[in-house]
């Protein structure tokens, strides 16, 4: 949205009470989150506009609501993007693993002079491979990062209490996160920060 020059924004000429076209109601909104979004009180904008205070608030609800689920959207579109790169690296990932399953043959060739001629050897040496673990290390990894995206290492409980968040979390994803580090023991009014 561009800036909005205050000068620029003519009062309705509609008659108290007449519905507004939805042109005018589209029009009306982008002016009022644009001059809510440059930080006029809703006061303000009502006198601009011509409209009266509860007008703009409800307008201005509508426009919270579309941002959000434009918000909403766009990041579950980013959800599914990411997501489908790490199904396309885990594919490839596995199809690598796969290939270094095997068998390896190496051959060496030895040639010795001798007085009727020259003599020729081989060897084939064949060796079993169990596979590189380097791509079941990144097949771990896709794993972990989608159970991450998608939620699934998330605390047992939650709650809110006075606009905080409180989490219980399982021992076994502390011990996850931190490793063999012991963590210190909080008293009983220490906050502990992440």
């Amino acid at each position: 949205m561009g800036d909005v020059n205050i000068d620029d924004i003519h009062p309705s000429q509609r008659p108290k009470g007449m519905a507004r076209s939805g042109a005018e109601m589209q029009r009306d909104l982008a002016t009022e989150s644009n001059l809510y979004l440059h930080r006029k009180p809703i006061e303000e904008i009502a006198r601009l506009m011509g409209l009266t205070y509860e007008t703009v608030r409800r307008d201005l609800v509508k426009v919270r609501e579309s941002w959000l689920q434009m918000a909403r959207e766009d990041f579950g579109q980013r959800q599914a993007d990411e997501l489908a790169r790490i199904d396309h690296l885990e594919t490839v990932s596995w199809e690598a693993w796969d290939r270094s399953i095997g068998e390896v043959k190496s051959s060496q060739k030895e040639v010795t002079e001798e007085t009727k001629g020259t003599k020729t050897k081989a060897r084939i040496t064949k060796k079993d491979v169990g596979g590189d673990p380097r791509f079941l290390d990144k097949v771990a990894w896709c794993i972990n990062k989608r159970c991450e995206i998608l939620g699934l290492n998330a605390p047992i409980r939650t709650e809110e209490t006075h606009g905080i968040i409180i989490a219980q979390v399982s021992p076994e994803l502390v011990q996850g996160l931190v490793g063999n580090k012991s963590l210190p023991k909080p008293s009983d009014n220490q906050v502990i920060d992440g």
